[in-house]
């Protein structure tokens, strides 16, 4: 029995092969069992490349979200490949992360709209930096970070 090539290479890309059982080379000549490998290790190599992208994808997406929300990624290792559970496991984090990041945007921009509307109102000057920051920001820029949210908290 011949072990072919394309387990080993799937178990050190972190793959676990589904259906590959030995090949039994008696009677198939080498060429016809050399063309069955070399197809086996090109699928397997364009499951890498998906799942490697994927990964990419997620893991870029994680610290930008965390450098808005001012908190330490949780990089997932890459080498290597995850399996398909610990990117299943992966993606739920880095959506939650969205979906918080989204939802500090919404508060502080309804925050920023209710200080302007009581400044313009009373007729006064902010003081603080931090009140000064806030007004003057454009829609594009926000400050949605653990620390700066904390700010926005009464007491």
């Amino acid at each position: 029995m011949l072990r072919p090539n394309h387990e080993v290479i799937a178990k050190t890309r972190g793959f676990v092969p589904r259906f590959a059982p030995p090949i039994n080379n008696e009677g198939i000549p080498l060429c016809q069992l050399h063309r069955h490998i070399s197809q086996k290790v090109e699928e397997y190599e364009a499951l890498a490349l998906i799942r490697h992208r994927e990964l990419s994808e997620l893991s870029q997406k994680e610290v930008k979200l965390c450098v808005s929300l001012g908190r330490a990624p949780r990089p997932i290792e890459e080498s290597p490949l995850p399996l398909p559970s610990q990117l299943d496991g992966f993606r739920p984090y880095v959506e939650g992360l969205e979906f918080e990041s989204l939802s500090r945007e919404e508060i502080f921009f309804q925050l920023k709209s209710k200080i302007v509307e009581i400044v313009t109102e009373l007729v006064i000057c902010p003081k603080l930096e931090f009140e000064k920051g806030i007004l003057n920001l454009t829609n594009i820029q926000v400050m949605i970070t653990d620390v700066e949210m904390a700010k926005f908290s009464p007491g």
